[in-house]
């Protein structure tokens, strides 16, 4: 009984072996099919057409980021020659400065120095003549410098200043005395030092020195400072 059982338990064992080899067989062969298939569509050559077809399809996609990014790539430039052109402007300005005040230092000194022998005197009344200033100046001299003295003093030139046009008509414009040597003129300002101004032929002259504009304007500046430095007696330049 029992080897009976055991044979048919083997035939249907063997059935259905065959039956799933069979099924295995007919899944490969669709399945081959579908794969000569996509290698035939896949095996088809692209036409001239299609490539520029999907040229034109990148193109499209990219066009305006190109553009934008164009459009950024020339707003840089412009900004970078802008700020070239600024640093240069900056650079030229700040040269052109510095020579103009070095300039205008080298002219300071040069007028200060060729005025080192000047005296400005103020209050020379226009009824005095231009002929007649040698002889006025002199008389001047002799009277704030001893005899001896003030016959050493040689004058080199003697003017008056061209009034400006914003000075009343009745204001007398300036004289200016050269003196030979420098020494000559600081014997002239040490005289007058104390007061800087004296009573001579019944008019009030004021004695200053001849200076550049520049200087004039910075002594204004100081003249705070020269005002208490002088009170103190210390001496300063």
């Amino acid at each position: 009984m029992a080897p009976k059982m055991a044979d048919q338990h083997a035939e249907i064992s063997s059935s259905e072996e065959e039956a799933s080899l069979d099924t295995l067989d007919k899944i490969p062969q669709a399945g081959g099919l579908h794969m000569e298939s996509s290698d035939e569509e896949n095996n088809t050559p692209a036409t001239k057409g299609d490539i520029k077809s999907l040229l034109h399809d990148i193109r499209k996609m990219f066009q305006a980021d190109l553009a934008i990014l164009r459009e950024d790539m020339l707003s840089l430039t412009s900004r970078i020659k802008a700020a070239e052109e600024t640093t240069t402007l900056a650079a030229e300005q700040k040269r052109l400065t510095d020579s103009q005040a070095t300039i205008t230092q080298k002219m300071t000194e040069y007028e200060d120095c060729n005025c080192s022998k000047n005296t400005k005197i103020k209050g020379i009344p226009t009824s005095v003549e231009k002929s007649e200033l040698p002889q006025h100046m002199r008389r001047l001299i002799q009277h704030i410098l001893p005899h001896k003295q003030a016959r050493n003093i040689l004058i080199d030139n003697i003017y008056r200043i061209r009034r400006q046009g914003r000075l009343p008509q009745q204001m007398n414009s300036d004289v200016i005395i050269q003196l030979v040597t420098h020494l000559d003129k600081m014997a002239i300002m040490a005289a007058v030092r104390d007061s800087l101004s004296l009573s001579f032929e019944q008019h009030t002259l004021t004695f200053y020195n001849d200076l550049s504009y520049p200087t004039m304007l910075w002594r204004q500046t100081m003249r705070p400072v020269t005002s208490v430095l002088r009170q103190r007696k210390t001496p300063y330049r």
